[in-house]
């Protein structure tokens, strides 16, 4: 079950680039973070009280709440969001498929888990095969790439590695639900504050069908459904393993652009489909 989880959770971030895209072609990039995380923050509080799952925080947790509300999941959501806008798609998912490195980095100074040969092999693997899918299309497009684009993917991957690996201790005392609200609650006021002058320059706004639909997506799937997807995977198998999911989402991208706009299938992007799920395997596989 937790495995399907972390599936349906790749899937939901292999296109959420594509359907952020259509948002943030008329929306102020700050202006779409920041509705995005309201509608998170409303849909989630709304489920964590009618859920009954809300359990009030210890004074030592507040600490660690803050931590990986700010110092991983606001990086990562400023550097992720700005980053996709200014970088292409190809080159976006060879940054991203980096997060189980990082995730191993930080495992290894903080030594939360201990990384194996196994699991750096898997890792490896997994990278390689993202590369290998990228490569693989019609031509790896470097249009529409700044360097700033490609340092706030690299700084919002390493943020949401510090996310995935210390919201672990929390997972054990409180309902992943009550964790993902407070992170995003704890994320969104700066948010709030940091864009108000551009929502009182702007006046108004009344979206378009479009930019409904793609702030509608990135907020409660994209960040919501996502994450509390990812984070039950945290809680049961750890944060190296729960990583190396998230390498499945190129694959995503390709079946979709195969099935959808009768893409052609390169065979270098079949072999590193095979790679990235060899990865995931080698390192979530228990031992006989």
């Amino acid at each position: 079950m937790t495995h399907l989880m972390l599936i349906a959770a790749a899937f939901i971030w292999g296109i959420n680039p594509m359907i952020m895209k259509i948002g943030l072609a008329t929306i102020d990039p700050l202006r779409y973070n920041t509705l995005r995380l309201l509608l998170a923050f409303l849909v989630s509080l709304i489920f964590v009280l009618l859920g009954r799952r809300w359990k009030p925080v210890a004074k030592e947790d507040r600490k660690r709440f803050i931590a990986v509300g700010l110092g991983g999941f606001f990086i990562f959501q400023g550097g992720y969001t700005f980053g996709v806008h200014d970088t292409a798609a190809s080159i976006s998912a060879i940054i991203l498929a980096l997060l189980p490195v990082f995730v191993a980095v930080i495992s290894i100074v903080t030594r939360q888990e201990k990384i194996t040969v196994k699991k750096a092999l898997g890792i490896a693997l997994s990278v390689l095969g993202v590369v290998a899918i990228t490569a693989g299309g019609e031509a790896v497009s470097v249009k529409g790439t700044y360097f700033r684009g490609v340092l706030l993917l690299i700084i919002a991957e390493f943020a949401y590695a510090v996310y995935t690996v210390y919201v672990r201790p929390l997972t054990k005392r409180y309902s992943i639900e009550q964790i993902v609200c407070i992170v995003i609650f704890i994320v969104l006021l700066p948010f709030l504050l940091i864009s108000l002058p551009v929502f009182l320059r702007s006046g108004l706004f009344f979206p378009t069908p479009a930019e409904f639909f793609s702030i509608g997506y990135a907020g409660t799937f994209g960040i919501l459904i996502g994450n509390v997807l990812w984070s039950h995977g945290v809680k049961r198998i750890g944060s190296t393993g729960t990583s190396m999911y998230s390498n499945l989402s190129p694959i995503f991208g390709v079946i979709a652009g195969f099935l959808v706009l009768a893409e052609r299938l390169a065979p270098l992007q079949a072999a590193g489909g095979a790679a990235v799920l060899l990865g995931v395997w080698v390192v979530n596989r228990k031992k006989a």
